[in-house]
């Protein structure tokens, strides 16, 4: 039931969009709030390259210092999010299908609320 609900949230508030900017970037729901934040603020910044079910992907994945983050997939070559990884300066990887299904796993949404659901 909590999967449900939690499914039924997402669609509701939306999918997560995100607006780059020299220092930082925009997180925001269309039906939801919103987060600024500055790139020199991420406690850590990854980009992982790995063959998926739907080919080659990209993830970048963003951690803050107060343990929200923002998990982004896209198919390779994903220039955008290879550039806002950049901008985070993030480290670049290579992982098998599993650790990058486990990393997913373990990252919560950003919903914009103090409880991920």
């Amino acid at each position: 039931g909590l999967r449900t609900y939690a499914e039924l949230f997402r669609l509701r508030i939306g999918p997560l969009i995100m607006h780059r900017f020299d220092e930082g970037f925009v997180a925001e729901r269309p039906r939801g709030p919103l987060r600024a934040v500055a790139f020199a603020e991420l406690k850590d910044a990854r980009l992982i390259d790995h063959h998926g079910a739907d080919g080659d992907m990209v993830l970048l994945l963003m951690v803050h210092w107060d343990g929200t983050a923002w998990a982004c997939l896209a198919p390779s070559p994903a220039e955008a999010l290879v550039e806002m990884g950049h901008a985070a300066e993030a480290r670049r990887e290579k992982l098998p299908r599993y650790e990058v299904n486990e990393l997913l796993r373990k990252t919560p949404p950003w919903t914009g609320r103090k409880q991920t659901w």
